[in-house]
């Protein structure tokens, strides 16, 4: 569960410290999972039985609690997987049921700001950039066809000279939204209106 939990919030953009992908094979657990906490601003506690009985999470869970003592702004979430009895140190907090492994989209969703799916967003437009970029050696004056924003595919290519600094600019434009890119020197990519 805390592994799909995790890959949820990674796909929204979220960055996320989990055990298995930051503490590699040989580093300390218990000074990476120390290391983990202090760098968090939220911690979500998955509890249950199993929870309760084990010593890790009990390790964590009194690193968690020790730093919202000390920070106001850390956040600690329980997320209760079946009936077990919160700690009383975090029985106040405001937390999540979890009955079925579809409601953890909306968990996911409560907890994440929706600006996290405007970062995804970026970062996809971004990479499509890349893949496209790619297709084409550095050299072609076509290194992108459709507009990062708007996807037309209405896009100018034109070079302009800085007197002042004595530099070539690439702007590269869309006639339909009004997106603009510009570069000095070397444009890392080119394009010009797509035919």
């Amino acid at each position: 569960m805390a592994r799909l939990l995790a890959t949820m919030f990674t796909d929204r953009g979220v960055s996320v410290w989990f055990d298995s992908w930051e503490i590699k094979p040989g580093e300390s657990i218990t000074g990476g999972i120390g290391n983990g906490i202090e760098d968090c601003g939220v911690f979500l506690l998955l509890w249950s039985a199993a929870a309760k009985s084990s010593k890790w999470v009990e390790t964590e869970l009194r690193a968690a609690v020790r730093k919202s003592v000390d920070d106001t702004s850390f956040r600690l979430i329980p997320i209760m997987l079946d009936g077990t009895k919160l700690p009383a140190l975090v029985a106040d907090s405001r937390g999540f049921r979890l009955e079925r492994v579809e409601d953890l989209e909306g968990i996911v969703r409560e907890i994440c700001p929706d600006a996290a799916e405007i970062d995804v967003i970026a970062r996809m437009q971004e990479r499509f950039l890349q893949l496209v970029a790619n297709q084409f050696s550095e050299t072609d004056e076509v290194r992108s066809m459709i507009c990062p924003v708007c996807a037309s595919k209405n896009l100018s290519a034109q070079v302009k000279h800085e007197q002042q600094f004595d530099e070539r600019l690439y702007v590269v434009r869309c006639a339909d939204c009004g997106w603009q890119q510009q570069s000095k020197g070397d444009f890392g990519w080119h394009a010009r209106t797509a035919y």
